[in-house]
């Protein structure tokens, strides 16, 4: 029978060796998740659009732009620094010849450890097309925010080409083809 004792006992030392095994991963486990839970990714305090300068910095704070006012910028203030992932997606909303909700500028950036402000900037091809805009931001990919903003023609601009719609007298008269 001493045999046997023996082969229980092994049997019962590895039984014991692979629970207390499994306790130490659930705990460490348990350790992690709530450390990872503790760790909340640094909110907006503020957002803004701002006109430029004139030294490529965010000058007046504004809601309303001029086709020429290149570019705008966009600057968000975190809670606390951090390094997270911040986007802005400037987006049409209506716009003459632009599809609704269509994305004209987007820019990402990951902040440093010690950062906490972040600015940017959206600047079209030409000039500005007139309408109502609005900036998207996001924090680690979850929606952040939003800011409205129109943009308008001022005196002496022009709508830029292919918007504005030709008088019905000055349009071309289609070419009858004989056949």
């Amino acid at each position: 029978m001493q045999p046997h004792r023996t082969l229980a006992s092994q049997i019962l030392s590895i039984l014991y060796q692979s629970v207390r095994s499994i306790i130490i991963v659930l705990f460490c486990l348990l350790l992690s998740g709530s450390a990872f839970a503790q760790a909340s990714p640094p909110q907006v305090v503020e957002a803004f659009l701002a006109r430029d300068d004139g030294k490529g910095n965010p000058g007046i704070r504004a809601s309303e732009f001029a086709v020429t006012d290149i570019p705008i910028h966009c600057v968000v203030v975190l809670r606390q620094p951090g390094v997270v992932d911040v986007k802005m997606n400037f987006v049409a909303v209506s716009v003459a010849g632009v599809k609704r909700d269509t994305r004209v500028v987007t820019a990402g950036y990951t902040t440093t450890p010690a950062q906490d402000r972040i600015n940017f900037t959206g600047r079209p091809a030409g000039k500005w097309i007139t309408g109502e805009y609005r900036v998207d931001l996001f924090v680690n990919w979850v929606a952040a925010g939003s800011l409205a903003l129109q943009i308008k023609a001022t005196a002496g601009t022009l709508v830029p080409a292919g918007i504005a719609k030709i008088p019905a007298a000055r349009r071309r008269k289609p070419i009858k083809r004989k056949n």
